[in-house]
């Protein structure tokens, strides 16, 4: 009961906790109109490309639609195009559950994701996680960044903020499967 009485230890002066809650309050608006204005303004900001200027491999079929031959796409890579509907929906639904379940759910980023893996890896010593998203994969893939630095971390966010304004997801899961890196020389 003691520190509950105005001018007790918890509370040392009258109407601190009312100033409290109205500087939280302000400091929320102040942050969501920020977030607001950030998000329409990076409609004004041209899109980065998704999949243009990308080289792809060529693939030659035999009469019966089996391969005869995979050509590397002009930077050495194995990599062919190959459109979401193509994909079977079993592969999306799993690469959604192992990589980012919350995909459909979020602006591009999830805050909970990156400070859970930041606490894992530099906090209570456990072993280095990640909590990109399928977004701030496909920046860190098309956009050739480094993101183990802080720096190059805060570059994907933006990056994967300005995807998701300009792409829907569906093209974002697309580019995911013609990017990723299957080892050695074999993408997408």
């Amino acid at each position: 009961p003691q520190l509950l009485l105005r001018g007790g230890p918890l509370f040392p002066r009258p109407g601190f906790l009312i100033r409290s809650l109205r500087f939280a309050a302000k400091l929320t608006c102040g942050l969501g109109a920020f977030c607001l204005l950030a998000w329409a303004a990076l409609g004004l900001v041209s899109p980065p490309p998704l999949l243009e200027g990308v080289p792809f491999g060529r693939m030659v079929l035999d009469a019966n639609g089996g391969i005869m031959r995979i050509s590397r796409a002009e930077d050495g890579i194995f990599r062919l195009r190959v459109a979401l509907d193509d994909i079977a929906p079993e592969a999306v639904d799993a690469l959604i559950r192992y990589e980012d379940k919350h995909f459909f759910r979020h602006p591009g980023v999830n805050p909970l994701s990156l400070l859970r893996a930041a606490w894992t890896t530099y906090v209570s010593g456990g072993r280095r996680m990640g909590g990109s998203t399928i977004s701030m994969q496909v920046a860190r893939m098309r956009l050739k960044l480094d993101s183990s630095g802080i720096g190059g971390k805060l570059r994907q966010i933006g990056a994967a903020l300005l995807l998701e304004r300009h792409y829907d997801k569906q093209d974002i899961l697309e580019a995911y499967f013609n990017l990723a890196p299957y080892g050695g020389n074999i993408e997408g």
